[in-house]
Parts: C-alpha cells; structure tokens; sequence
C-alpha cells in the first residue's frame, strides 16, 4: 500500500525515478506473493522508468526481478541472459550488495544449465563480495551452492567440508 502512494504521489510530482522506484517496490511484492504475471509488468515498467531517469543501480535490481521469474518459469537461458545483463549494469555502479545479488544470479543460471565452472566462478565472486559486506547467511548460501556444484563435479569430500562451513556461518550468524 505504502508502495502505491508513493507511486501515486511521485505521479503528481513528475518524479520518473520516484515512479520507477515505485513499480519495482510493487514487483517485488507481487513477486513475494507468488504473482509472476503482476510481478513481471511492474519489473519491466521499473526497468524502463529508471532506465530513462539514469538509475543504473536500481534498474539493475528490477533485471534482477525479470531474471528471477524468467527462472521460475523454467526459462533458464533467458533467465542467465537477464542476470548477465544485470551483473554488467552492476558493474558499472559498483554497488557490493546489488552485484552480489546479481553473480549469484548468474551462478544459479549457469548451474541449471549444468554449466558448473561458470556456476563455481560466479559463486565464489558472489561469496567475495558478501564476505566484504558482513552478511554470513548469504555467504552460507554461496558456500551451499559451491558444494552442490562441486559434488556434481564428482568431489564429495570437498563438498561436505564446503556444507560444514556453511553450517557453521549459518551458526554464527544466527541464520536458519
């Protein structure tokens, strides 16, 4: 709701950036309530508002949003298309936590495509931004997704060790 004013207002304002922040606070949420479709209209409508007003970073985040629901849908080629894109916007920013977000999107693209030494490479840039920024829980999480990569490669043991010390990151974080 809150979202819908400030859209409403940035509206009467003529703030295109406004707006466009806006569509992506409602993507988001259509997203999290399991509303592609809705989702969906609301990243492209971001993406182009903020495009057009110069927010790179932001832009950035609703590809972000296209690529998580391109991967949702099963379109996996389209969805590491997106999150490529995406990691290239970020680049330009420099924004830790958004191009984090937008490796880690890469990885999970390339390892649905079995593609796991891209997996593995934009895992690890993912876990060396999150380590640089604090957040343990996301670092756990690049950690699990290394080890499943490299148990797919044929590494158990390196695995199990990788799930150990994601658990213990979860553990010192708090993070379930």
């Amino acid at each position: 709701e809150l979202a819908r004013q400030a859209r409403t207002l940035c509206e009467e304002l003529g703030d295109e950036e406004g707006i466009g922040a806006a569509d992506y606070l409602l993507g988001l949420a259509a997203y999290r309530q399991g509303d592609f479709l809705e989702a969906e209209q609301f990243y492209a409508a971001a993406l182009h508002r903020l495009r057009s007003a110069g927010s790179t970073r932001m832009a950035g985040d609703a590809l972000l949003g296209l690529g998580h629901i391109a991967r949702e849908r099963g379109d996996l080629a389209g969805a590491a298309a997106i999150f490529e894109e995406a990691l290239t916007l970020q680049t330009t920013v420099r924004h830790g936590w958004t191009r984090a977000l937008a490796c880690y999107g890469c990885a999970t693209a390339a390892h649905d495509l079995s593609d796991l030494p891209a997996a593995l490479a934009h895992y690890r840039e993912s876990l060396r931004y999150w380590d640089g920024i604090g957040d343990l829980g996301s670092v756990a999480i690049c950690l699990e997704g290394i080890a499943v990569a490299v148990c797919r490669l044929g590494d158990a043991r390196r695995a199990a060790l990788l799930l150990g010390a994601a658990q213990k990151r979860r553990e010192d974080a708090d993070y379930p």
